[in-house]
């Protein structure tokens, strides 16, 4: 039975701690480190899981992100 995620503080603590550099002021760099730091967590998850990987597309989305928002 789901817990929640109120107690991941708890449960995952280094985790949690990487969550915090999700949250952005809303000005141009704060979000794209914001950003940034999205992906990678989701690509750490990610590699924990048996998923079946577009690496073009992976490419494709990552070479925009850098091309359109990055400096």
């Amino acid at each position: 039975m789901p817990s929640g995620v109120r107690k991941v503080e708890i449960r995952l603590p280094d985790f949690s701690e990487s969550l915090k550099d999700t949250v952005a002021m809303p000005e141009k760099q704060a979000l794209i480190a914001s950003f940034e730091k999205c992906i990678s967590l989701y690509l750490q998850l990610r590699d924990n899981e048996q998923v079946d990987v577009n690496a073009k597309a992976q490419t494709l989305c990552l070479d925009y992100f850098k091309q359109e928002l990055a400096d």
